[in-house]
């Protein structure tokens, strides 16, 4: 259970700062995608009243760490995130991607948003 609660990742849009300045905030990528910038409404319009949790997942285990979250909450997490993996064998399998990738996938076709990092 700890492993699964020091694992979830919060993410609050209330800092007072933020909130006023809402109706404003555009991306940093002059030329973001419509989806991109969609995102970032839906996200903007959160800050003050909702906060999105998010769950890490290791490569080699796809979408695990989201389960065992659902499971101790009772809610599916709003952000599915991983990375690419970088090492030889374990959770963090590099040889893992292709299946990692899959489940980005899916997930995204759930409604998750995605997080990946580089390591």
């Amino acid at each position: 259970m700890r492993e699964i609660l020091s694992g979830l990742l919060f993410l609050t849009f209330a800092a007072a700062g933020f909130a006023q300045s809402q109706a404003g905030i555009q991306p940093v990528t002059p030329d973001a995608a419509p989806e991109a910038r969609a995102l970032l409404n839906a996200i903007t319009r959160l800050s003050g009243r909702n906060i999105l949790s998010g769950q890490q997942n290791y490569a080699a285990t796809k979408s695990k760490f989201t389960d065992q979250a659902r499971f101790a909450t009772g809610k599916w997490p709003a952000l599915w995130g991983s990375d690419f993996g970088f090492a030889s064998a374990g959770n963090d399998d590099m040889r893992a991607r292709d299946a990692m990738i899959a489940e980005v996938r899916r997930q995204f076709g759930e409604g998750s948003v995605i997080m990946l990092r580089r390591g």
